[in-house]
């Protein structure tokens, strides 16, 4: 009875407490980067007239953004970054830097509708401490966004125990970068994390020596076959006949990402109004609009003739967001959602003209809905593959110790 305690205590513990609580991290932390992403776009962007107007040669400007390219390199942790003829430093001590790719290929200009899956690579952002980044070219383009500084009269961004620096550095349009930021901002699979091989390969050689001990005692016979199985769980899914559904639980888990990350640039312009609920204001002709900062008024109106949302589109040379799993209702559907800033004093890519095909709160809930029961569906597949795989590898495991 004891042999059987420590053979389920170990299993749990390497097969699912260790993965599942690296698991909570990569989440945790991917969703903090995707918030950050998101709160950057509501934060002002720093420019000469702002930076001048506390006077004073020492003090704490605020948060702000900044998009730039690199200039040059200072000491260990400074660097010069220039947008037109304003220059800002960045201290780059514990900074995290993210490597946002670029699109896999030209947009058609000639179709109205993104075609976010088809150019947008399927990989996440390298995440890279300064520490370790050992090559940065001038002229690289970088966004950057955090507590901004006046020292001395030199304007820089730097760390504080309240805020963190975001830092990226991207190729691409700086107008499709925030939307591709959080369409790659997010885990592959969380539960194949940093402390997932590691942990597979202890708790599996772990079991193969309690295993090995048992072997030597007639009684434990069944014991020891059984721990030599649990043993064998991190390569078990790729024996056959469970190998199918593996790759089938792969194909669902993929499809559960991809429908969340649908969602969340759905989201994107939505959320400003959705966090200011009551606040936004109606100006005639059903536009309602709501100060993001006090340069940038941003406004959506809702739409319900395609011709009209076409020539916006044409005009504007803008294009429509739809999700995937709407797209049989694409014909159906004649509601649109015009997303806009009217005569904004200062351009920021971070807000987006954009405009959403259908509702798009009812959009989030049902990729919402349907990327959790594709969650849902994808661990129960892998489940039934390991039910199916084990007896047998026991099977196999019987007739070899024979």
């Amino acid at each position: 009875m004891n042999y059987l305690i420590l053979i389920l205590a170990t299993t749990v513990f390497f097969y699912l407490i260790v993965p599942g609580i690296g698991a909570l991290i990569v989440r945790k932390q991917w969703k903090e980067f995707r918030k950050k992403l998101v709160d950057s776009a509501v934060t002002p962007i720093i420019d000469f007239h702002k930076s001048r107007q506390g006077g004073r040669e020492s003090e704490y400007l605020g948060i702000f953004k900044f998009f730039g390219s690199l200039e040059a390199i200072q000491d260990k942790y400074e660097i010069w970054l220039r947008s037109s003829n304003f220059t800002v430093t960045v201290d780059m001590q514990n900074v995290k830097i993210y490597l946002i790719p670029a699109f896999s290929s030209l947009e058609d200009k000639n179709d109205i509708y993104e075609k976010n899956r088809e150019i947008i690579i399927d990989e996440m952002p390298q995440v890279l401490s300064w520490e370790t980044f050992h090559s940065l070219s001038q002229q690289t383009d970088i966004m950057v966004c955090g507590p901004l500084f006046m020292e001395k009269g030199k304007v820089i961004f730097r760390n504080t125990t309240e805020n963190n620096i975001t830092f990226l550095i991207y190729d691409g349009k700086q107008e499709s970068l925030l939307r591709r930021s959080i369409w790659v901002g997010r885990h592959r699979n969380e539960f194949w994390n940093i402390l997932t091989p590691a942990s597979l390969v202890a708790g599996s050689f772990s079991l193969f020596i309690i295993a090995y001990y048992l072997f030597s005692f007639p009684e434990f016979s069944f014991t020891s076959r059984f721990t030599l199985s649990l043993s064998l769980i991190p390569v078990m899914p790729l024996f056959p006949p469970g190998v199918v559904l593996f790759f089938t639980y792969r194909h669902f888990w993929k499809k559960a990402r991809f429908l969340r990350a649908e969602r969340d640039i759905v989201k994107l312009p939505f959320h400003y109004f959705q966090a200011s609920a009551g606040v936004a204001s109606k100006e005639g002709n059903n536009n309602f609009c709501i100060d993001i900062w006090p340069e940038m008024k941003y406004c959506y109106k809702k739409i319900e003739s395609k011709e009209d949302v076409i020539q916006i589109c044409q005009d504007k040379n803008i294009k429509i967001r739809s999700v995937s799993i709407l797209k049989n209702d694409i014909s159906k559907n004649s509601v649109y959602y015009y997303f806009y800033k009217p005569e904004a004093k200062l351009q920021d890519p971070f807000i987006e003209e954009v405009v959403i095909h259908g509702d798009p709160a009812a959009i989030i809930k049902k990729c919402q809905r349907k990327s959790e029961m594709y969650d849902y569906i994808s661990l129960a597949i892998f489940s039934i593959g390991m039910i199916i795989n084990f007896p047998i590898s026991y099977f196999f495991i019987d007739l070899i110790s024979r």
